[in-house]
């Protein structure tokens, strides 16, 4: 998964997402390359929108993992 935080927005491009977009007051990016997204937390792909507190985006086993709290999910 790549990642480039500017301006406390992140896009992810991942085959099977196309693109992930990430916004919020603060985003992070651990040592284990894991986002950390807080405040205001919105992540967007292609038509569904996921709105929550807090959120972490991360890559596990080819597939993009997100784990989010609390989430409203519209789509």
């Amino acid at each position: 998964m790549s990642l480039t935080a500017l301006s406390s927005t992140a896009l992810a491009a991942n085959s099977d997402l196309g693109k992930l977009q990430v916004e919020a007051d603060t985003i992070k990016v651990d040592s284990k390359n894991v986002l950390h997204a807080a405040g205001h937390a919105v992540i967007t792909v292609g038509d569904t929108t996921i709105k929550m507190d807090k959120a972490a985006v991360s890559k596990k086993n080819g597939k993009t993992v997100i784990e989010a709290e609390p989430a409203k999910i519209r789509n």
